[in-house]
């Protein structure tokens, strides 16, 4: 996603970071929603992730770490719509295994940490291993 550019963690706005791990608080309800086989309540939390991410105020990024933010944006958005167009639970979980890493990879870039979700695993095994 990001390739080789380094962003300087101490200098993401902190405001960033807290509304980011909002994002990360419905992601997490969403991956509750597809371990106990609800697709429809899967769907429904996209449209929360959705607002979530709407309200991430991305000009608090300068920079390289704007530009990153943008392309993860665009294939965060693709996994959701992807999760929210599929009643199919096995559809719905190979897209969540591409949002998982999407997210884990924006996390570990702009240095957000929540003691909610701290030892949360992102990464997950490819689907179908």
């Amino acid at each position: 996603m990001s390739g080789m550019i380094m962003i300087d963690k101490s200098k993401v706005d902190v405001n960033f970071k807290k509304q980011l791990g909002l994002v990360v608080d419905e992601y997490i309800i969403l991956k509750d929603a597809l371990t106990n086989d609800n697709a429809v309540s899967a769907k429904n939390q996209t449209k929360k992730i959705k607002i979530a991410l709407q309200n991430v105020d991305m000009l608090l990024l300068l920079g390289d770490a704007h530009n990153v933010w943008m392309d993860a944006l665009k294939s965060i958005n693709k996994n959701i719509i992807t999760i929210e167009s599929n009643s199919n639970i096995e559809a719905q979980r190979k897209a969540f295994a591409l949002l998982s890493n999407d997210l884990s990879e924006v996390i570990d870039m702009y240095g957000c940490r929540n003691r909610k979700w701290s030892g949360f695993v992102f990464r997950i095994l490819p689907y179908g291993r």
